[in-house]
Parts: C-alpha cells; structure tokens; sequence
C-alpha cells in the first residue's frame, strides 16, 4: 500500500469548483471515513463540495450522469464505494461495470470521475484503506481530483 501525503502541502488551489463526492451505503463506516478525508482535502483547496448517497457502487455511474445534468457547473465527482468479494462472481461483475460506466459517463458528460471504488478480498484489506490514518485512501482521491481540476483548468485556459 502507498503512503500519500495526508496534508495537501504541494497541491495547486481549485477555487470555487464544484466537486461531487458520491458514497455508497454498504460499508457506511468504512466509507464515510474516506469520504470525510477526501472533503477535507477538497474544501482546503477550496473547491464547493456535495455529496451525496447511492444505494450501492453499481449506481454510480447512472448518479454521475444525474449530478451532471442537474448541475452544469459540476467539474468532478469522487466515487466512494467498496466491494467485497464474495464466493460468487458478483464481485467481479460490479467492479467491471463500474469501471466501464464511469469511464463513459466522464467521457459522455465531460466531467472528471475519480473512480474510488475500494475491492477488497476481506475486512482487514477496508480497515487498511479506510482508517483515519496517514494511508486513508480519501487523501490520495482527492488528490487526484485536485490535480485533475487543475491540469484541465490549464489547458482549457481557467484560472485555478
């Protein structure tokens, strides 16, 4: 597992962006708690955060598709959800569709996705990613985000 900077020491300001954190419900400890991390960083670099709460991570890319159509404006959405594998293939079908749709989504609706969905073979792989510690994997989403944010603010000539 990677050690990320849990500060956001070096990361570029993205004023005024609007950021979606999209959860999911299942695993609600585990994923508010990256979820929280992942606000955290986003507001310090003072981007306009919501969030919302989907039943599960199969839905994200149909909420991103909503988000964005509700909300012109909307630069990013961090999708926050983990999958446990189980002893039937579901796991893999979840994960598989979800990485697909939100890859289309970001791509139909022109909006940064950051694909935050946790796989995990068991609970001790979720509590490693999703402790409140300096390896919470909301520090390196919202990281991602933020840079993201930035590099497309260059190139398509915003102020950050």
């Amino acid at each position: 597992m990677s050690l990320i900077s849990s500060s956001s020491k070096g990361l570029p300001g993205i004023p005024d962006a609007r950021v979606a954190i999209l959860t999911s419900k299942w695993h609600a400890e585990h994923v508010n708690n990256v979820a929280d991390k992942c606000e955290q960083i986003l507001v310090q670099q003072e981007a306009v955060v919501q969030r919302h709460e989907v039943p599960g991570t199969y839905e994200f890319p149909y909420a991103v598709r909503v988000l964005k159509e509700s909300d012109s404006e909307l630069v990013a959405v961090v999708c926050i959800g983990i999958v446990l594998k189980g002893e039937t293939e579901h796991y893999e079908m979840i994960l598989n569709s979800c990485s697909v749709g939100l890859t289309k989504a970001s791509l139909e609706y022109d909006v940064i996705v950051i694909n935050g969905i946790i796989p995990a073979t068991d609970r001790k792989q979720i509590v490693a990613r999703a402790s409140t510690d300096q390896f919470n994997k909301g520090i390196e989403l919202a990281r991602a985000a933020v840079e993201a944010i930035a590099w497309t603010n260059k190139v398509r000539g915003r102020r950050s």
